[in-house]
Formats: structure tokens, sequence, C-alpha cells
């Protein structure tokens, strides 16, 4: 084709060209955004710790695993504290054997040996304390009787030497005081007999209640001892179940379980303190971003967002849609002015890998398209953009 045709022709082609071009700025329709780095954030989680030292036993969940508060997780096993826990247990049960032996031996001691004793005691010395009494009354008779003895041997002297009575009647008389006052010496002897075999027996019994008081008091100490020993033993105990109870490993909240998996974990001895698994609340999975100044009032609480996070291209993942869900009335000091903190929202904070879903985590960086303003014509944006708007 000549080059005179060409150059006819390109005054139409131009004019078409911007016919079409004006048409596109008009009916086209862009939607203004911010580009704003961002940095995933998790809120809300628990970090399972243990808190006795022992082997991993069992694992129940897996990552990605959705578990309620209260759930088993882990199992851990200590064999020598296993063992520790069945001889106490087995102490335990001999201990309350000898105490039910020794709380018998006590209580037969209370109601039937010390008083079956003791009243043996206090009937020989109530029976001596009467024949001693009835031996007391006769020698008090036998000295009455010694003294009217003596009083007719008086009054049959004074006869005799008034020539009014015989010497053979004087000598019965003299007979009769000797005979009262044999008798009056048996009944005193018999008397004092009687006394000291009274006093023997009460000292007896108070030896008895004297000994029966130290059996009492050495029984009262080995069950003072043994039930100490109880007390000490109660404790260990319930210490040792306590720590049984501690390596069965419980969800402390609604969420999903993050970590090494099971196969890795099973086996491992742990310590106090050690970090077995993660668990998250997917509600609180957030992206973080901050915004210059200059574009606070473009941006307000519910305004749609679109992010691509580094290592999981958009291409293949696609984009993480959510809103954003505030904006920080805190200035931050940043190079070259001040930022304002924005909390992102997402409906979806995974993606799906291997049958799995995968979660964001803390730390995971990206960008975020904020849409702070509906859709306007092309024409409109150039402008904008033009004025620096």
């Amino acid at each position: 084709m000549p080059i005179g045709c060409l150059l006819r022709a390109l005054p139409a082609a131009l004019g078409v060209l911007l016919v079409a071009m004006s048409t596109l700025l008009v009916i086209l329709q862009v939607e203004p955004t911010l580009d704003l780095p961002a940095e995933v954030r998790v809120r809300d989680y628990h970090r399972v710790r243990v808190a006795v030292e022992g082997r991993v036993a069992r694992v129940l969940v897996s990552p990605g695993d959705h578990v309620a508060r209260g759930d088993h997780l882990v199992t851990l096993e200590d064999p020598l504290a296993d063992r520790v826990l069945r001889d106490r247990r087995r102490e335990l049960l001999q201990l309350e054997r000898q105490l039910e032996r020794l709380q018998l031996e006590r209580n037969r001691l209370v109601e039937y040996e010390n008083a079956e004793e003791a009243e043996r005691a206090s009937q020989r010395v109530a029976a001596l304390r009467l024949e001693a009494a009835v031996a007391a009354s006769r020698a008090e008779q036998a000295a009455i009787d010694l003294e009217a003895a003596r009083q007719r041997l008086d009054r049959s002297r004074r006869l005799q030497e008034a020539g009014l009575q015989s010497e053979v009647a004087l000598a019965e008389q003299r007979f009769a005081v000797e005979s009262r006052s044999q008798v009056l010496g048996q009944r005193r002897m018999e008397a004092e007999i009687l006394e000291r075999q009274r006093a023997a027996e009460a000292k007896e019994a108070e030896r008895l209640q004297v000994r029966q008081s130290i059996r009492m008091a050495a029984l009262d100490a080995q069950l003072q001892d043994l039930e100490d020993q109880h007390r000490t033993l109660l404790r260990a105990i319930a210490g040792l179940e306590d720590a049984v109870a501690s390596r069965e490993i419980r969800a402390a909240l609604d969420g999903v379980v993050s970590g090494e998996e099971a196969s890795d974990l099973t086996g491992r001895w742990v310590r106090v303190g050690d970090e077995l698994l993660t668990i998250f609340d997917p509600a609180s999975i957030e992206l973080r971003a901050q915004i210059p100044q200059e574009a606070l009032v473009q941006i307000e609480a519910g305004d749609p967002v679109r992010a691509e996070i580094s290592g999981l291209p958009r291409q293949r993942y696609g984009l993480f849609e959510g809103r954003v869900g505030s904006v920080s009335q805190t200035p931050n000091a940043m190079a070259g002015g001040v930022s304002y903190a924005v909390v992102v929202r997402l409906d979806r904070p995974w993606i799906d890998l291997d049958d799995k879903q995968f979660y964001l985590r803390s730390g995971m960086s990206g960008r975020a398209e904020v849409a702070y303003r509906g859709p306007v014509r092309l024409a409109r944006r150039l402008g904008e953009l033009l004025l620096g708007e």
C-alpha cells in the first residue's frame, strides 16, 4: 500500500482510537484501593506446656484438628512415679490396718479390761474395809468388856478386904480380866491385820490404775504417731495423684491444634515447662497494617480488604478476603511521619492443603489492598490521581 494512502488514513484511525478511549474512560469503573504491608497476628491462643516430667505416651490430636475446652490432648507416663504411687498406696493400706488394730485394743482396754480390773480391785478394798470395820468394832467391844472386868475386879478386892468376899471369887475376877485382856489383844491384832490388808489392796488398786494409765498413754501415743503418718501419707498420695492427673493434658480453650505431628511427639521425654502444642482460636486470626496519617480519612471500619500472603501466591491459593475491623486512634511513629494501626478481620484465614486446612500463623507477612470507596469511573479516578487525591 502506498505511503500516501496510509498517511491519508492515519487521522481517521486516530480519531477512532480517541473515540474508543473516551468511551472506555466513561464506561469502565475501578475501585480505589490502598496497598499496605500487613502482618498476620493470632490474638487468642494457648501454648500447651508440661506441668510434670514424663514421657509422651499418647497424642490424641493432630495439627489442624478442632478441639473443645477440656478435650484430652496428650497423655504422659512416668514409670518411676507410678511405682512410687503404688508403694505409697500399699503403705497406706498397711498403716490403716495397724490403726484399726490399735484402736480395737484401746477400746477393749477402756470398755472391758480396765473396767473389770478396777471393779474387782474396788470390791476387794470395800470388802477389806468392811472386815476391818467389823474387827475394829469387836476390838472396841473387847476393850469395853475388859474395862468392865477390871471394875468388877476392883469391887471384888474391896469386898475381900472388908471380909465380904472369898479369895476364890477374887481369883475368878482376876482370871476374867486376864481373859478379856487376851481377847482385846487378839481383836486389835485382827483389826490391824485387816487394816494393813485394806491399805495394801488400796495401794495395789492405785498401782493398777497407774499401770492402766501408762498403758493407755502408750496406746494413745502410738495411735497419734500412726495418725500423723496416715495424714502425711495421704498428702503424699494426693500430690502423686495430682501429678498423675496432670499427665493427662487437656485443652484450655476451644480452637485448632497446631504444632508437631503425633508421631514426632510420641516417646519424647519432656520436662516441666516444655511446649508440646498450641491451640488457637481461628476467629482471632487477623491482619495488622499501618496506614500513614494522610490516608487515615480514607479508611473506616467495614471497608473490604483483599490480601496476599508471602509464600502463598494468589495464582495458586487466591486472595484472602475480609474487612477492616478497627482503626486505632493512637499514632505510631514511623520513618517520614506518623501511622495508625489497622486491624483486618479475615473471612477465611486458611487454605486447603493436602485435604487439611492450613491456617495463617503469627508473623506471616504480605500485602493488603483496602477498598476505601466504591467503584468510580476510570476517567474520574485518573483525574483524582493527577490531582493527587
